[in-house]
């Protein structure tokens, strides 16, 4: 069977690897969307890492929960226009995050480098219009027993007395945003959706950071679910889904692209949201 090539893309880093398997084949620094970087590694780790024509194969590509088009559309022109890949699966990260974690309802934090968000997620859908964002994030070190900053720690966290209007709305540190999010989520998920926090980012493998975190997590009377990452859920998702696009709903094919004499529209996570 022609196993399905996982893509998963972050601010910080693209990890590609085969489906099914636990743990990706080959990470590399995120260029900034720089097209043409992209694409050379790309050639190089089907042709060199992977031993797959890219011609023959299918593409999960588990994009940032709040993926441009314009990202997007440079995703689609490298690996369908260049490539020729088959197809492009599309999945937001957050949701792979769950699948990671086996669980279907909760909410998942992502820590970027430019911000923090706070998704709920119910029977595997994003309650998009409760999502709380933050521009209060952490630059994280790379390694996981650097010291973080203490006092950006802190700040981040906020677990002393925090008080929401002593903050702008786009900069909640973790402990009101969760406030914030609970209020805002309907009641009947609110119990349900606090007892799966997923955490994902660079933050979350530096030992102080989840320290911080399950002292938070526990004071707010929430549940901490580990989880393997977005890569890892889009290489599970993706096996189970074999190399059947019957039921796909963020799909788009080679000949789509590349062939049709119609406008081509890029399928979006968006479009299909859940209304809640």
């Amino acid at each position: 069977m022609n196993k399905i090539v996982v893509i998963s893309v972050d601010t910080l880093y693209i990890k590609i690897g085969i489906a099914g398997k636990n743990h990706h084949a080959v990470k590399f620094k995120n260029p900034d969307n720089n097209t043409l970087i992209i694409q050379n590694a790309f050639i190089k780790v089907f042709r060199d890492i992977l031993h797959k024509l890219p011609k023959d194969s299918s593409i999960t590509l588990v994009e940032e929960t709040f993926c441009s088009m314009k990202n997007k559309k440079n995703f689609c022109d490298i690996l369908l226009k260049e490539l020729e890949c088959r197809y492009i699966n599309f999945f937001p990260s957050c949701l792979m995050s769950c699948f990671a974690a086996g669980i279907e309802n909760g909410i998942v934090v992502e820590i970027e480098q430019d911000y923090a968000a706070y998704i709920p997620i119910a029977n595997y859908r994003i309650l998009d219009q409760h999502i709380v964002m933050s521009k209060l994030t952490l630059n994280t070190p790379s390694n996981k027993d650097e010291d973080l900053d203490p006092q950006n720690l802190s700040k981040f966290f906020a677990i002393d007395d925090a008080n929401e209007d002593d903050f702008d709305t786009d900069e909640l540190p973790m402990n009101l945003a969760l406030h914030k999010i609970k209020r805002l989520i309907p009641v009947d998920l609110r119990k349900i959706l606090a007892e799966n926090i997923i955490v994902v980012g660079s933050a979350v493998k530096n030992k102080h950071f989840e320290t911080q975190l399950k002292a938070l997590l526990l004071s707010l009377n929430m549940r901490y679910v580990p989880s393997t990452g977005p890569w890892v859920g889009g290489s599970l998702y993706s096996d189970k889904l074999s190399d059947s696009i019957t039921s796909c709903e963020c799909l788009i094919t080679y000949d789509d692209y590349c062939l049709s004499s119609l406008p081509t529209t890029i399928p979006d996570w968006f479009d299909k949201k859940f209304t809640s």
